[in-house]
């Protein structure tokens, strides 16, 4: 398995991060996707913000489980959109594990078995910068756009807060990114995601 800062470095080289970009021609990059549930395939994904908490929290402890990088994601009621870098049966298997979590969640939460167990997830590549520049743009804006009542940079269940606000807010708690917190008890990590519960299954 391969440490962050191998990943990181082989994600930059992937991305083409590194490189001098010609003005007005797109560079090709390598090992990025974009997956995207169907949004008429359920009722509904998430129901509250417990839920939508829950959703959050999985992304977080299913990155640290895989060699993925999340580039862009959004949780919306009915679907998600991820942008995420990665092998591609890395980043196959992280969907997979994430919708499965879902799933248990909701059956035992809900009483819903098997909702999601035939749920749609589809994927595309990612083949360039300006590719991967439109996708991030649109899952970011996917919330208003919906006509939820949020700027993009606004929307607390996605990477628009992580973009655009400043680290410190429950969208982008300080243990995330902070050597400091590792060692943080269960509590303490519940009360800075400001969690109703937490459960890392």
């Amino acid at each position: 398995m391969k440490t962050s800062l191998e990943l990181i470095c082989k994600a930059e080289m992937d991305l083409a991060l590194s490189v001098l970009h010609p003005r007005g021609q797109n560079v090709s990059i390598r090992n990025c996707w974009h997956f995207f549930s169907d949004g008429s395939a359920v009722e509904v994904l998430f129901y509250d913000d417990a839920d939508f908490i829950m959703g959050m929290n999985r992304l977080y402890v299913l990155d640290k489980k895989y060699q993925v990088l999340i580039l862009g994601c959004v949780l919306m009621d009915t679907h998600i959109h991820l942008a995420l870098w990665g092998e591609f049966y890395e980043c196959q298997a992280f969907v997979k594990d994430y919708v499965k979590r879902l799933s248990i969640h909701l059956s035992k939460r809900y009483g819903m078995k098997h909702t999601l167990e035939n749920l749609p997830v589809r994927h595309q590549e990612v083949e360039d910068d300006a590719y991967l520049k439109t996708l991030i743009s649109y899952i970011i804006k996917n919330p208003p756009v919906a006509g939820l009542p949020y700027n993009f940079y606004d929307y607390p269940w996605g990477s628009g807060p992580l973009y655009f606000r400043k680290a410190g807010l429950w969208a982008s708690p300080e243990w995330m990114s902070s050597m400091r917190h590792r060692n943080l008890s269960y509590r303490e990590k519940k009360a800075l995601l400001k969690a109703p519960e937490l459960v890392l299954d």
